[in-house]
């Protein structure tokens, strides 16, 4: 079995901040894909989703079909501020 590296008192700070990115990370991409979802079922078509998203519609169509083959995440942050939230609770 491999030792674990231990990081040193420099290396602490910066992995600290890699963290907190990607919880963030995480938890935003989770509040995106919610509000996706939300989309979809307030009936938005995949074209108007895609200029609002920023992405093209092939990925709005792609996402859509993924996103109908997944249960919807239940506990999947409400907006911007619950996403800071569970950073600064599980950094």
């Amino acid at each position: 079995m491999a030792n674990t590296a231990k990081p040193t008192a420099e290396q602490e700070p910066v992995l600290h901040a890699l963290r907190q990115a990607a919880i963030l990370r995480k938890e935003s991409y989770r509040l995106y894909l919610s509000a996706f979802s939300a989309a979809l079922h307030a009936g938005v078509g995949p074209s108007l989703i895609a200029r609002y998203a920023q992405i093209s519609p092939q990925a709005a169509v792609s996402m859509r079909l993924r996103l109908r083959d997944e249960p919807p995440d239940q506990d999947a942050p409400n907006s911007v501020d619950d996403v800071v939230k569970r950073v600064d609770q599980n950094a």
